[in-house]
């Protein structure tokens, strides 16, 4: 198409990966005629390439067809094109999301980046862009209906942190972080994000812990919605917990666990569009917690599972939605120190257990009633993380060690599903329909996900 140009830009010289990577892609008429070209109202009709800088790293191309077409349930309508003719001088411009078009996060590194309009067999010129790897300070992601919803805490090189909000789709290598705030040069940063436990609108709650100060923020998509007034806390050593949970229309509920001495309070928190407020307060024990987590039921009353560090027992209390406690004393969960526990945040309340009997492993599931009958799991050497996922009355077990991650079930033997350099922050988790997936922290590069078989 002669007298057509195309160039495209990077929105911002660098993203890290995993994060929405905004591209502006401008076609201008240069010649004398003018000439038929897509609205920027239709579907984007550009396909684009990522070349590494360096070699034998890796080339992605993507587009917004391939995009759509793999997102796809069903077969979708024909979209009609539409087009407008482009007079000399003039220039349409269109921004997007090249990440997005993905289903992955893009490899750290630098890039060259074409955009190509075939059907003028035009090309750009190459724009640079650099991708940095995700260096997780702090992550929470979990289920919430259909979705993967994550928020995490990114540590700069200037020291500073940016945190970064995420809503997947069914499949939850779909869709991109984007960049929430960005916080100056200080201590740890703590995160947790919401789940629904019951209709709670449009936008996702989180909140952030940091230097005894905690903040919420609320957003959906690109934007932010809104960030409530730092909170202090009055604690030496708070432990905000991971997830909260929103619990009615446009309100959050989150905990952060004080400890002084031996004595554990349990400190709630509600965040809604009047800010953050300090909710209820509640004891849970005089004699100490190690790993805190909990489980919240749709009218906001929650039930908190700790570990004893002298005993190791694992212990439960109940409390109502005003803080109210349902039990005169902890309930006695386990009465030995388990290799790795975890609890539904959601639903009915369960308990995943894995204990350890002579060098091998039972796991049995705890909750309201009777344990279930344990069942026998295989030795695995060097485990230092674990993950269960539930799925109807099946459990598949999940593991990282120094060489990737495995996967059992109670009376099978290991399988080697990642071979990966010392995964961390192993979550795993089920999605609707039944599909299981797995997700982890690599040094160098961010988060990958990868579904379990």
């Amino acid at each position: 198409m002669e007298g057509l140009a195309i160039a495209t830009f990077p929105v911002e010289a660098a993203a890290i990966s995993g994060e929405s990577l905004q591209f502006r892609t401008v076609l201008e008429n240069r010649g004398e005629t003018p000439l038929r070209v897509p609205s920027p109202n239709s579907p984007s009709q550009f396909a684009y390439e990522l070349q590494p800088q360096r070699e034998g790293g890796r080339v992605y191309k993507v587009s917004a067809a391939d995009r759509n077409r793999r997102r796809s349930v069903h077969l979708p309508a024909p979209v009609q094109v539409q087009y407008e003719m482009l007079s000399p001088g003039r220039r349409l411009e269109w921004v997007e999301d090249l990440a997005d078009f993905l289903n992955e996060g893009i490899e750290p590194g630098k890039y060259f980046v074409t955009a190509q309009y075939l059907a003028a067999a035009a090309t750009s010129p190459k724009a640079g862009v650099a991708v940095l790897p995700a260096k997780v300070e702090s992550l929470s992601s979990a289920v919430s209906g259909s979705s993967l919803t994550s928020v995490l805490a990114h540590r700069r090189e200037d020291g500073g942190v940016t945190l970064l909000q995420r809503e997947s789709l069914v499949d939850p290598r779909e869709t991109v972080f984007y960049r929430r705030q960005g916080l100056p040069a200080g201590g740890p940063v703590a995160v947790a994000v919401a789940i629904d436990v019951a209709p709670a609108g449009a936008g996702r709650w989180f909140a952030w812990l940091r230097d005894r100060k905690l903040t919420a923020s609320v957003g959906w998509g690109d934007r932010t919605i809104l960030t409530s007034e730092a909170v202090p806390v009055e604690a030496s050593e708070p432990e905000l917990l991971s997830p909260g949970f929103q619990v009615a229309v446009g309100t959050a509920l989150f905990g952060v666990v004080d400890r002084k001495g031996g004595a554990v309070h349990l400190v709630t928190y509600l965040a809604g569009s009047s800010g953050l407020k300090r909710h209820w307060v509640a004891s849970l024990t005089s004699s100490g917690a190690a790993t805190v987590r909990w489980n919240c039921q749709p009218d906001g009353s929650v039930t908190v599972v700790w570990e004893e560090p002298a005993s190791g027992r694992l212990l439960s209390r109940g409390f109502g939605p005003d803080g109210r406690s349902v039990d005169d004393a902890p309930r006695v969960l386990s009465n030995s120190r388990l290799a790795a526990w975890s609890v539904v945040p959601s639903g009915a309340f369960t308990v995943s257990a894995l204990g350890e009997v002579r060098g091998s492993y039972r796991y049995a599931q705890l909750g309201a009633g009777a344990a279930a009958d344990p069942g026998a799991v295989a030795e695995l050497a060097g485990a230092t993380a674990w993950g269960f996922c539930l799925s109807g009355d099946h459990v598949s077990i999940v593991a990282a060690t120094g060489a990737g991650i495995w996967q059992t079930k109670p009376g099978e033997a290991w399988q080697s599903v990642v071979e990966i350099k010392d995964p961390h922050r192993l979550h795993v988790f089920s999605m609707p329909r039944g599909s299981s997936w797995m997700e982890w922290v690599e040094s160098g590069y961010g988060i990958r996900r990868a579904k379990l078989p």
